[in-house]
């Protein structure tokens, strides 16, 4: 296993946003803090508030657009996450504030030309992740924790878009994957929390019905396992309507 190389803050002149340098992991242990981010951020985001997004809870989570056009994401809506104590960054999730363009299928401000090197595909990308590892991360686990430990459950959700979603509908033991699998460094995380019970609601597309498969299939029995239905792509997409008290419902039911 490669080694873990130290990066400081004054590395990458302040710059809240590190950089991974090939596949080698970085250690950023006690180098940006939780107040650093939020001073670079303009918080809440735009971006999320327009897609109906609880305004309460982006300001909890520090969910804010970069605004700033020298830095590497630059026109994003950023979603840090933290360690176990919520307080020292450990990578974020961005997503293009623009939509999907009809001629390049790139995500760019519509009034500029379509991107067209490397780079410029690379910057366009409806999301881009800076120093995520779902291999041993898992999104929320620091606001998640405390309830998972009192009900012995916890939710899995693709995204930390879709995991805020449900923070801001109530449910507070949700945590997402950074993708449609659970690792074993991720299960390991959650048992060092007396995860009992799995909830899961990936999204509801061919990649995340496999992916529910892929967890029945490898902890079935190492957990209790449920699978409440929704409708909408994904957790993201639910609203505080009576689909939304239906899974609450079955939440309940199941004790989570």
């Amino acid at each position: 296993k490669a080694p873990l190389r130290q990066m400081h803050v004054e590395d990458s002149e302040k710059d809240v946003f590190l950089k991974v340098f090939g596949d080698e992991p970085v250690s950023i242990a006690n180098c940006i803090t939780k107040e650093q981010i939020r001073s670079t951020l303009k918080i809440p985001s735009a971006y999320f508030l327009s897609r109906g997004f609880d305004l309460k809870t982006l300001d909890e989570y520090d969910v804010g657009n970069c605004v700033n056009p020298t830095k590497k994401y630059y026109n994003r809506a950023v979603i840090p996450c933290y360690d176990r104590e919520g307080m020292i960054y450990q990578g974020a999730t961005c997503r293009s504030i623009f939509e999907r363009c009809s001629k390049c299928t790139y995500y760019h401000d519509s009034s500029k030309m379509c991107p067209s090197s490397d780079y410029e595909l690379w910057k366009c990308e409806k999301w881009l992740h800076d120093n995520i590892f779902p291999s041993r991360m898992i999104y929320n686990l620091w606001g998640a924790q405390e309830e998972i430990k009192k009900t012995h459950k916890v939710i899995l959700v693709e995204g930390p878009a879709d995991c805020i979603k449900l923070v801001s509908l109530g449910i507070r033991n949700v945590v997402a994957l950074y993708g449609n699998y659970l690792k074993q460094g991720q299960s390991e995380l959650l048992d060092s929390c007396g995860t009992m019970d799995l909830i899961v609601m990936l999204d509801n597309d061919p990649a995340g019905i496999k992916g529910s498969k892929d967890i029945k299939e490898k902890y079935s029995r190492q957990y209790r396992i449920y699978y409440p239905k929704y409708k909408g792509k994904d957790a993201g997409e639910l609203q505080t309507d009576a689909e939304t008290e239906d899974i609450k419902r079955i939440l309940s039911q199941i004790g989570a």
